[in-house]
């Protein structure tokens, strides 16, 4: 069995002589190996005004930051588009393509880059390959990251798109979707540098995005953040939204981090919606990309260690939400914990992380006897029920024995706590009365 998945998994050797042979003929292997690897880690094709923004960046590494970054009329955009054509046969041969243009979609991301076919990326992920790639990718510019690159390029293409009426209504979906879409990689690109060893935080980048869209979309009443459509049957946020909200979906922990330390504030005056919460149900999705690929879903991961971050600074489990008929975050937590149990029982990771999730609420001042309202189902064709429920309840109906045992116990000590608290407060308040 292990010859025939040998067999299987290696690379065709003719293939690979083959692109050897492209790879020998390109002239100025450094700035190709960046290219390559820009390719290679980008989570869809890139543009032709990618790649451009990839060698402007050669040049001057915080040119996206330059608060009068230039709009790029058709006219240059098409230059550009040429220029490019012929830069990537230099840098690529025969590796990287450029696909048909679409003709849908917005002008300044047409003439999509790829590669030749997938094999091409196993050639250049092989060991040796891989390993060349990256020395000659980094002998003119020591610090390069694919990933900080990309973060760049993906915010010089959100200055590029032309919004009509600044976000307003009058701008369609489709235009929404592409700026949404390219807002998130920028975020995506973001977090992807935060898990470098060491890390290499974005926070200049992330407040420049920030910055640029609430200049572009001044005339809004509220945050340029507010204009992503939610999916049907997500929350509403209430024109309550803000970035630091979407950081935190997006699980910038150093980013966040950075924020509270500098303004501590921050958890207590968000409006609607707290900021505990967004980590505990995070509910952006990502507008389909060119590959038909989403950095997010509404049933994303929950990042304990974002949980952690906000519980540490002040984030108030126990705090009653007025536009969610003033349940809280952990009494929310829990409806989704029953609501989501199949799902999670199935997922023993994911699993992990939700006890977790709860364990850390619970130590954290959780009212554990505070009921959650879910929906059930009493019988078959009858609609469901709304019904309030224990937290006793909740994690016997979501998580496995073992996991179960542990919350219980906490559940228990927590309750115990609670008692002994009163009973003291009731001792000490005799006394006062009786003996002043």
């Amino acid at each position: 069995m292990d010859d025939l998945y040998e067999e299987l998994v290696q690379f065709p050797p003719e293939l690979k002589d083959y692109f050897k042979l492209m790879w020998g003929r390109i002239k100025h292997k450094n700035k190709a190996a960046r290219v390559l690897r820009v390719t290679s880690e980008a989570v869809e094709p890139l543009s032709l005004l990618a790649l451009h923004f990839l060698e402007q960046g050669w040049r001057d590494s915080d040119f996206v930051e330059d608060p009068e970054f230039p709009t790029i009329t058709d006219s240059e955009l098409e230059e550009i588009h040429g220029r490019m054509t012929i830069r990537l046969e230099k840098y690529a041969k025969d590796l990287l393509q450029v696909q048909p243009v679409n003709p849908d979609g917005d002008s300044f991301l047409k003439h999509r880059v790829d590669f030749l076919h997938r094999t091409v990326v196993d050639f250049l992920r092989s060991e040796d390959m891989a390993e060349e790639i990256k020395d000659l990718s980094i002998q003119d510019e020591p610090t390069f990251e694919p990933v900080v690159a990309l973060c760049k390029i993906s915010l010089a293409l959100v200055k590029s798109l032309q919004l009509p009426q600044g976000l307003g209504h009058e701008c369609n979906s489709k235009r929404l979707n592409s700026f949404f879409a390219l807002v998130d990689q920028v975020m995506f690109y973001a977090g992807a540098a935060e898990q470098l060893r060491p890390p290499q935080p974005q926070t200049n980048i992330l407040d420049e995005l920030d910055r640029f869209n609430i200049a572009q979309t001044k005339d809004l009443s509220v945050h340029w953040t507010n204009r992503r459509e939610p999916a049907k049957g997500l929350l509403q946020e209430y024109g309550g939204n803000s970035f630091l909200a979407l950081a935190i979906q997006m699980n910038l922990r150093l980013y966040v981090a950075s924020k509270l330390d500098k303004d501590p504030n921050l958890v207590s005056v968000k409006k609607n919606r707290p900021l505990l919460d967004y980590a505990l149900r995070p509910n952006i999705i990502t507008p389909l990309l060119g590959n038909r690929l989403r950095l997010l879903d509404k049933d994303q991961p929950i990042d304990t260690k974002m949980v952690w971050l906000l519980l540490s600074k002040g984030g108030d489990p126990n705090q009653e939400i007025h536009i969610y008929d003033y349940q809280t975050p952990w009494s929310l937590f829990l409806t989704k914990c029953y609501e989501k149990h199949a799902a999670i029982k199935k997922r023993k990771l994911e699993r992990s992380a939700w006890c977790h999730a709860l364990a850390l609420l619970i130590e954290n001042g959780a009212d554990v006897d505070r009921k959650c309202i879910t929906y059930v189902v009493q019988s078959e064709g009858q609609r469901a029920k709304e019904t309030k429920m224990r937290v006793d309840e909740v994690i016997v109906h979501a998580f496995a024995a073992d996991e179960v045992a542990n919350l219980q116990s906490l559940v228990d000590t927590k309750r115990k706590e609670r008692e002994t608290a009163k009973r003291q407060w009731s001792v000490s308040w005799v006394v006062e009365r009786l003996f002043g």
